[in-house]
């Protein structure tokens, strides 16, 4: 896991995570950005870009347990502009988790699927 817990708690100061929710969300968080880079190998990056790549798995982290903490996203309908939802809780932006991904992967080069010739 390129993320511990102590570099979540301690670096990027996350939200509270519970620890036997922490591996979990982790390694989902780490699949998901693994997948947006195209499986890049990590290992060859500065220690800089490292971080960055560290911090958006930390901003899945985040938003997965906020989502985990409201029950998980259900319930509700919407029609254009208007949504109404099954309870009142506020629910975690899922968009905003990814702009905020792409903002620390932008610099690192990972996001660059390069140009098809044909």
């Amino acid at each position: 896991m390129l993320v511990s817990k102590e570099y979540y708690d301690n670096d990027y100061l996350g939200k509270a995570v519970k620890t036997e929710n922490f591996d979990r969300l982790s390694k989902e968080a780490e699949r998901m950005i693994s997948s947006k880079t195209r499986h890049s190998n990590w290992d060859k990056l500065t220690e800089t870009n490292r971080n960055r790549v560290k911090d958006a798995i930390c901003v899945l982290i985040e938003y997965g347990n906020d989502v985990a903490a409201n029950g998980g996203i259900q319930g509700g309908f919407s029609i254009g502009a208007f949504r109404m939802d099954a309870n009142a809780v506020p629910k975690p932006d899922e968009a905003k988790a990814w702009k905020r991904v792409n903002e620390y992967l932008f610099r690192t080069g990972l996001l660059y699927g390069g140009v098809n010739v044909w």
